[in-house]
C-alpha cells in the first residue's frame, strides 16, 4: 500500500452569480447520470491505494456530506485511516478565488502531522478525469524531487484560477504564471490542480510562511522554486474542468462520445459513487432513444437524442429531449421540446412547453424553479 495521504479541496467558488453552484458546492454537482463531480477525485485517490483522505469542506457543505457520508462506497469507513471531514476558513475572507487556500491546510496541520505517510496528494473536486495517481506518485519518488505538479497541454480552465507552468528541457518547473495577473500567451502547459508533496516539506512551508490568508498553495510553491526541486508530470488523457453551466453542458455532451466514455468509465480504475438501488427504466410505446445515457428508475415515452437522463426522470408521451441534461426526478410533460437545456433536480416542465437555447449558451433551470 502506498504511504500517502490524500486531500481534496472543495472550499471555493467563482462568484455568487454562478448559478450551477448556487445551492451546492461545485464539487457536489450531479454529473453523468449517477455521479457527483467529487467522485472523480475520490476515486482517483482510492484507486491509487490511498486509504486516508481528508476533504476540506466548503461553507455550504450539506449536499457534500449527504453524498460522501462516512466514505463507505469508497471503502474509507475504516478503523485505520479512512475519510476525514476537515474545516476550512470562510470563503469571504479570501482575497481572491483560491482553490487551495494555504490557510485551509494550516488549519488542518494536525491531519498532516498525525500520520507517518511520506507523500501528500492534493487535488480539487471539479475536474472530470480518470487519473492514474499511483504512476504519478511512483514517478515522483523515482525522481527524488520534493514537489510534482501535474499539467495538461491545452487544458481549458477558468481565467480566475488558471495557471501555466514554465518548464526547462528536463521537465523541472522554472516559473508559474497566473492568467488573471500575468501574460501567459504562448504557454500551453496548464496546471491540472494536482500536487504531489513530500509531507515534511509541505508542513514546513505551511508553518514557516507568513501571511497565509493571502496565499494559495501554488503561490507557496512558486515563491520557493529556487529553494527546492519541483518537477512536472504531463497527463495526456481526457480532462475537463467544470465551473460554469457551459462547462457542465459541454463536458456532459463529451460523455456521449464512445472513446471518451470508455476512457473515463470502462478502464481498470473505476469511478466509484454512492450506490442507490432503483428499478430498471421502463420504455413505453412511444419511446425513441438515440445516443443517450439513461439511468435507472426512469419512464420514457418520448424521444431522447444525444442527452443524459438521471434517475427517476419521467418523460411523457411525444416529448422531445435533445442535447440536454436532466437531473434526478425531473418530469417533462406531453408534447414538450427541450434542446440544449440543463434541468436541475426535481424540475417539472408543463405540457406543450418549448425550451430551446444555443449549444454554446445552454439554458439552465435551477432547482426549485416553477416553469
Amino acid at each position: 500500500m502506498i504511504r500517502a495521504l490524500g486531500m481534496i479541496s472543495t472550499n471555493y467558488r467563482l462568484n455568487r452569480s454562478e448559478r450551477l453552484a448556487e445551492y451546492r458546492p461545485i464539487s457536489a454537482t450531479p454529473f453523468g447520470g449517477r455521479y457527483r463531480l467529487l467522485d472523480f477525485s475520490m476515486s482517483n485517490l482510492v484507486n491509487a491505494g490511498i486509504r486516508t483522505v481528508g476533504v476540506v469542506l466548503p461553507y455550504n457543505m450539506r449536499p457534500l456530506l449527504d453524498h460522501i457520508s462516512a466514505g463507505k462506497s469508497w471503502n474509507l469507513d475504516r478503523h485505520s485511516g479512512g475519510l476525514y471531514m476537515l474545516p476550512a476558513v470562510t470563503p469571504a475572507l479570501k482575497a481572491r478565488v483560491q482553490k487551495f487556500c494555504a490557510k485551509d491546510y494550516l488549519a488542518n496541520i494536525e491531519f498532516l502531522t498525525a500520520d507517518d505517510a511520506e507523500i501528500v496528494v492534493i487535488t480539487d473536486g471539479n475536474h472530470v478525469a480518470n487519473v492514474d495517481l499511483a504512476s504519478i506518485i511512483a514517478t515522483h519518488e523515482k525522481r527524488g524531487c520534493q514537489v510534482t505538479l501535474v499539467y495538461k497541454k491545452g487544458l481549458h480552465t477558468h481565467p480566475l484560477v488558471e495557471a501555466k507552468l514554465v518548464l526547462d528541457e528536463t521537465g523541472q518547473v522554472r516559473d508559474i504564471r497566473r492568467t488573471v495577473d500575468e501574460e501567459t500567451s504562448g504557454l500551453n502547459n496548464t496546471f491540472a490542480d494536482i500536487f504531489i508533496f513530500n509531507r515534511e516539506l509541505l508542513v514546513q512551508l505551511l508553518t514557516t510562511t507568513t501571511g497565509l490568508e493571502f496565499k494559495d498553495l501554488l503561490d507557496l510553491v512558486r515563491y520557493n522554486l529556487n529553494k527546492m526541486v519541483v518537477q512536472s508530470y504531463e497527463f495526456t488523457g481526457y480532462m475537463r474542468e467544470v465551473f460554469t453551466v457551459s462547462d457542465y453542458h459541454s463536458v456532459s455532451m463529451d460523455l456521449l462520445e464512445p472513446a471518451i466514455k470508455a476512457e473515463i468509465f470502462d478502464g481498470p480504475n473505476k469511478i466509484i459513487t454512492k450506490i442507490k438501488d432503483s428499478p430498471p427504466t421502463k420504455y413505453r410505446d412511444h419511446a425513441e432513444v438515440r445516443c443517450a445515457m439513461i439511468s435507472n428508475g426512469c419512464r420514457v415515452d418520448g424521444e431522447v437524442d444525444n442527452s443524459i437522463i438521471f434517475r427517476n426522470v419521467n418523460l411523457k408521451r411525444n416529448c422531445c429531449v435533445k442535447n440536454s441534461v436532466l437531473m434526478q426526478s425531473c418530469v417533462v410533460g406531453e408534447n414538450c421540446v427541450l434542446e440544449n437545456v440543463v434541468l436541475d433536480k426535481g424540475i417539472q416542465v408543463p405540457d406543450n412547453t418549448v425550451l430551446k437555447a444555443q449549444g454554446e449558451t445552454p439554458l439552465y433551470i435551477p432547482k426549485g424553479t416553477k416553469i
